[in-house]
């Protein structure tokens, strides 16, 4: 396995994990919505 593939799949992994953790902050922000309204 080379760098170059090796950087294209963290920078991938890195992007998938933020990409749920924003999944799941914009999930957290709507349940606190709800409650409040």
């Amino acid at each position: 396995m080379t760098g170059a593939k090796f950087g294209i799949f963290d920078y991938s992994y890195s992007a998938i994990m933020r990409f749920l953790l924003d999944i799941l902050a914009a999930l957290k922000v709507r349940r606190f919505l709800n409650l409040t309204i």
